[in-house]
């Protein structure tokens, strides 16, 4: 039993990990060979990825647990309002950083962006929080997220001091993220799951799906990197540590607001952790999506900012989630342990 439980610690472990290594090698990968993914970058295969990657994660959505949500609306709605209107004000202050486009544009992107569609339920699920309420705001953020990406995009990131030249019709992004998203979201989940076949061999094969998603999705910044490597070239290593010091300060706000919000309303210890993982976390999927809508040439430079902000944020957050587990499995020791009593001898 011991080693069963060590075995699915470290398959847990392994699995985490595997994206952020993969896009690290990834991003080298593009940069010391960039033929292929030049290529490849002229094909449909970006949506083809992205579109196969939302199938997927609609077909293993789990709504039942929703449904007990009720009480938890305070939690629930506030959360909402922190991923898709609040956290994504931090464009505005991008704007003012003396950074260039793309770092203002990409983080910009990713701050607007939903929830993660499973990192971040991993995280809930180690430091034992709410997982109804982490998958509500998987699936409710990255659906509403098609619409207000769209209108709010324009609003906070394009300005006088954005740096960024171009214009955008938000009807057109709310076309992209429509077919790229939502519909392969909507598929997945309400015409493949009910078939019984198809949802029986997703629940058999879960760890092949996750990894099969963790491979699209490393395909797009491979793709991205090698079609703008001379941009890149041009991009100097303290750019790439500055855009890491910023993704870590918009991360540590996320977590220091939602924080906030949640010891101000009271919530339980379990509810805390889902609104804080939860709400801070930003998605590289629909990032990429948005990207793909933009009418510029160079957006795998801006696809930078995105991965270099994913990574900060894996590491802060799966730091934050293991000292959970620890303070936890510390006060369940403590409580399980038996008072001592005083013996008193017989009269």
């Amino acid at each position: 039993m011991a080693t069963m439980t060590f075995y699915r610690s470290l398959r847990i472990r392994w699995t985490r990990w595997i994206m952020p290594l993969g896009l690290i090698v990834a991003l080298f990968l593009g940069w010391l060979w960039p033929t292929p993914g030049k290529y490849l970058d002229d094909t449909p295969l970006q949506s083809i990825c992205i579109i196969v990657i939302f199938i997927i994660s609609g077909l293993e959505l789990h709504l039942e647990s929703v449904r007990d949500l009720v009480r938890l609306w305070p939690s629930a709605t506030l959360g909402l309002l922190s991923i898709l209107f609040i956290t994504p004000l931090f464009a505005l202050a991008l704007r003012h950083i003396p950074v260039d486009s793309f770092v203002i544009l990409g983080l910009g992107v990713f701050a607007l962006s939903p929830t993660t569609v499973s990192t971040g339920s991993v995280l809930v699920a180690q430091c034992r929080g709410n997982m109804p309420l982490s998958l509500f705001f998987t699936v409710f953020s990255n659906v509403l997220a098609v619409f207000t990406i769209p209108f709010l995009l324009p609003v906070l990131l394009l300005g006088p001091n954005s740096g960024v030249s171009f214009t955008l019709n938000p009807t057109d992004i709310l076309l992209q993220l429509t077919y790229l998203v939502l519909i392969p979201l909507c598929a997945g989940r309400i015409i493949l799951r009910p078939i019984t076949i198809v949802r029986l061999w997703s629940e058999r094969h879960k760890l092949f799906l996750k990894l099969f998603c963790i491979l699209l999705l490393i395909i797009i910044p491979w793709m991205k990197m090698s079609s703008s490597i001379t941009a890149f070239n041009k991009i100097s290593a303290a750019q790439i540590f500055l855009t890491a010091a910023i993704g870590i300060a918009m991360h540590l706000s996320f977590i220091a607001f939602n924080w906030t919000m949640a010891l101000l309303c009271c919530f339980k210890p379990d509810v805390t952790k889902a609104v804080v993982i939860m709400c801070s976390q930003k998605t590289l999927t629909v990032g990429f999506a948005v990207l793909a809508s933009l009418p510029n040439s160079q957006d795998g430079l801006y696809a930078i900012p995105i991965i270099i902000g994913h990574l900060v944020q894996l590491v802060i957050d799966s730091i934050l989630a293991s000292r959970w587990d620890v303070k936890d499995k510390k006060s369940a020791r403590s409580m399980a342990e038996p008072t001592e009593l005083i013996s008193v001898p017989p009269a």
